[in-house]
């Protein structure tokens, strides 16, 4: 009855009485009451009856009440002819369950309940608290609850987000925290409705105002907009990220979907000036640095980090790409695009990387072994390799490590070269490889077995061949 006067806007002395689920009984009774005083004053006997036109309901019901109950919930041991004189004394009728064939001490109490008390006392808890309240709470000793208590522990993906959030931190990160709440005008500004995953926002039914209407589908518009904020403070080198939660409608779904995500946005200086360096402006492989970071301290040296073109609206076509680690679509990265920063009036480029870390998580599958300092040598082996302009260092690291063998402890990509001495349309890439066994010395002409057989495998498949 509240629920809907309130939402019909209409208050009235019959809403106002029953919403608060008066006795219907109560009738009869003012009648009746009204029918006593009447004869009194004016001193005329009525003899007339009341017509009643309301249906009858059945409105007892019987609470079979325990004594055991009673001492678990407020630790003290209350006799059962005390217990039946409280609730007698609320109207209630209670007599031991002639049913119950255990000791007296411990027998149940069949309590009926009356049709005035019918809408507040429904369970045994019900009639616990009016015993404890009439009893007095100052009557119950004080006694120490009787259960098990365990120590909380944080869940595998709780310590991931941790590490993940230390680990930004100590490679000079600021954490910005955002309200999940963003504005249709914002949405607008930074493209985010352009990208389909992000185009089912989570409407607000009854928002504050007009700058929390929709639930945040990406981190990315309001660290944007904390981007801007330093600029107009004048701090213009900012490395920033946010560890959060996005939500969204399902795909042809109206169940709102909840992801925990993190967005990492740099912008200015990634070194400044000095006696001993030369300025560097922030760029695309530095956003790509944050991933290979994240990947090699959660999978390993050996973790396969791939980049997809994709179609971002927000983003620089040209510099953007999907994130696929170990075959598993993680995220994205790019550029924010010149025509977003016009116009939102910001004068140097911002590089964002967003990483969906409930995949991230959930691909992790690192056992942490400890292996004793290796007591043989390892075998260095640097390799240049020409190839065509479009063929990708994923492929080719990855077809290494595949014919590398167990052999093969680490690649690393140090050189890549394009110029006079290559064929227009090649380029050089250089890779130094790391061998070793760790139960006896490698030989160099097994290592070499294993890197002519790499160079064949790359040639065969990419076209490949030794730079010289």
């Amino acid at each position: 009855i509240m629920r809907t006067s309130s939402g019909l806007g209409l208050r009235s002395e019959a809403s106002n009485r029953f919403e608060k689920k008066l006795d219907p009984h109560l009738t009869i009774k003012a009648i009746k009451r009204f029918d006593e005083l009447l004869s009194k004053i004016t001193a005329i006997k009525t003899y007339f009856g009341i017509y009643d036109n309301y249906k009858r309901q059945e409105r007892t019901r019987k609470i079979y009440l325990r004594p055991d109950k009673i001492k678990s919930i407020l630790g003290e041991s209350i006799k059962t002819e005390t217990i039946c004189k409280i609730l007698t004394g609320l109207e209630l009728k209670a007599i031991p369950f002639a049913g119950d064939t255990g000791p007296e001490e411990n027998q149940a109490i069949e309590v009926t309940v009356p049709s005035i008390r019918f809408e507040d006392l429904e369970r045994e808890i019900d009639l616990i608290e009016e015993i404890a309240r009439i009893y007095g709470f100052e009557n119950l000793k004080p006694s120490p609850p009787q259960i098990m208590l365990h120590g909380g522990r944080y869940s595998f993906a709780q310590k991931t987000l941790r590490k993940i959030r230390q680990n930004l931190c100590n490679a000079g990160f600021d954490e910005v925290i955002n309200y999940s709440f963003i504005s249709n005008e914002w949405i607008s500004k930074t493209k985010l409705n352009s990208y389909c995953s992000y185009s089912n926002s989570v409407c607000i039914l009854n928002p504050i105002n007009e700058e929390f209407a929709y639930l945040r589908t990406s981190p990315m518009p309001l660290m944007i907009k904390n981007v801007q904020n330093n600029l107009n403070h004048d701090v213009k080198d900012i490395k920033i990220f946010e560890i959060t939660k996005v939500y969204a409608y399902g795909q042809n779904s109206r169940v709102v979907s909840e992801r925990n995500v993190l967005g990492v946005m740099l912008s200015g200086k990634a070194v400044k000036k000095s006696c001993h360096s030369q300025e560097r402006i922030f760029d695309i492989y530095d956003a790509k640095a944050v991933i290979e970071m994240l990947a090699e301290q959660f999978y390993g040296n050996f973790a396969c980090i791939d980049l997809q073109p994709g179609d971002f609206g927000f983003f620089h076509p040209s510099v953007s790409a999907e994130i696929i680690i170990n075959s598993k679509p993680t995220g994205f990265m790019g550029k924010i695009h010149p025509f977003v920063l016009d116009g939102l009036d910001i004068k140097q480029d911002i590089f964002y990387t967003e990483i969906d870390l409930d995949a991230f998580i959930a691909n992790i599958d690192r056992k942490i072994v400890f292996s004793p300092i290796p007591q043989f040598p390892s075998i260095d082996i640097d390799i240049a390799l020409v190839m065509d302009r479009e063929v990708k260092h994923f492929d080719i690291i990855n077809e290494i490590k595949k014919s590398g063998t167990a052999l093969l402890k680490s690649v690393r990509l140090f050189d890549i070269y394009e110029g006079k001495q290559i064929d227009e349309g090649k380029k050089s890439m250089a890779y130094s490889l790391t061998f070793s066994d760790e139960q006896r010395t490698l030989k160099d002409t097994e290592v070499d077995i294993i890197v002519k057989r790499i160079i064949e495998n790359l040639s065969r498949k990419f076209g490949v061949f030794l730079r010289k």
